[in-house]
């Protein structure tokens, strides 16, 4: 992901308002840029008592902008950026010029204070001690040392606290529930902070492994290297991974990395899929057939069901992946409905007299008529 842009490189004329309340009749205008939208997805569940407590304190941006609750940009004047729960919003607050005075968010975020762990490849094993089922160890395995996998990570406590014992108890419990994992499972870790590249204080041996570009290198490694191993070594099956949420940015950079330096079909030793995947399918689909594998063909590698926030990813996807997936001709006819209204909401993104929050809303009723699934 991209740093916020500076006050100078952002096209502040295509904002628009937040919410109906934010017009600048009591207090500052509140605008966002309409690109935010799928990231406000992601990060915000507005469904929840905790996503309606976000959007509030958005909204209250308009009185408490650039306070002493704040953080400040020393060297890009204007700039600042307020944590509300594990959220961070980064704003410009301008006297004059876009559309007038008033705040602009420019960048949504999680928030990180603290990782008590590393990115990378843990053991996951029963048994955890403390408020975990499972515990989470760091692996240095350079192939894969069990059948079943997951990719990705829980967000961070409202604290901006995140943890792999929290996250493979939470896979344990949810994607993995199916699955004979009780001798164990392999953990990818990959706090969002990867990906977002938001500081948090590293220490010497987390510097190896802090961004995406080396997250995913060394995936991709894992993968090259287990896939080097013999057949009568595999025993005949392929490693089983599931692909979670936000982690599928990671795997479709490791997948480019992958066809780059291996020669082994990826097929031939891993399955892969996903739950929950916050990129388009579409993004997905030629990195994944060049690698032997093909979304058209295998159906049953994404699962049906999706957050509001992986739907929106589809429905941006102008290859318009999801339209081939396998449904019976019920589901079909459903989503086509939900798209299309979805769709009429989504084009209204580029009025300058539609509030972010009513897309936000109407959305999310067009999609909540699938009950989540896709």
């Amino acid at each position: 992901m991209l740093p916020p842009p500076s006050n100078h490189q952002a096209d502040y004329s295509i904002f628009i308002y937040y919410h109906p309340s934010t017009k600048g009749s009591a207090g500052r205008a509140v605008f966002i840029d309409p690109q935010l939208l799928v990231r406000f997805m992601e990060l915000v569940d507005s469904l929840g008592a905790k996503g309606l407590e976000v959007a509030r304190k958005i909204i209250e941006l308009q009185s408490t902008a650039a306070g002493i609750t704040a953080d400040s940009n020393k060297s890009n004047a204007g700039q600042h950026r307020q944590t509300i729960q594990n959220i961070v919003v980064t704003y410009t607050v301008l006297q004059s010029g876009g559309r007038g005075a008033g705040v602009y968010i420019t960048d949504l975020q999680h928030g990180f204070l603290k990782d008590e762990g590393r990115p990378g490849l843990y053991k996951a094993e029963q048994g955890g001690r403390g408020q975990f089922r499972w515990q989470a160890t760091p692996d240095d395995n350079t192939s894969m040392p069990h059948m079943i996998g997951v990719l990705g990570a829980v967000a961070p406590s409202e604290l901006g606290v995140t943890n792999a014992s929290e996250t493979a108890s939470t896979f344990a419990a949810g994607v993995l529930q199916k699955e004979r994992i009780s001798k164990g499972f392999s953990l990818f870790y990959t706090p969002t902070y990867v990906m977002d590249n938001v500081g948090i204080w590293l220490t010497s041996d987390q510097k190896q492994t802090s961004g995406s570009g080396s997250c995913a290198s060394s995936f991709a490694r894992l993968l090259e290297n287990t896939a080097k191993k013999s057949p009568s070594e595999l025993g005949g099956e392929r490693h089983k991974w599931f692909i979670v949420g936000q982690g599928a940015k990671v795997f479709q950079q490791a997948l480019r990395e992958y066809k780059q330096h291996s020669t082994n079909p990826l097929n031939r030793s891993h399955e892969f899929y996903f739950v929950d995947p916050q990129v388009p399918l579409g993004l997905l689909k030629q990195d994944l057939r060049n690698n032997g594998i093909d979304l058209d063909r295998d159906h049953t590698i994404v699962d049906g069901s999706m957050s509001l926030a992986s739907q929106t990813h589809q429905l941006l996807d102008s290859s318009q992946v999801y339209c081939n997936l396998s449904r019976t001709a019920e589901r079909f006819m459903a989503l086509n409905a939900a798209v299309k209204e979805a769709n009429k909401v989504l084009n209204m993104r580029g009025s300058s007299t539609v509030c972010f929050s009513d897309i936000v809303k109407n959305l999310t009723s067009a999609m909540s008529a699938l009950k989540g699934k896709w």
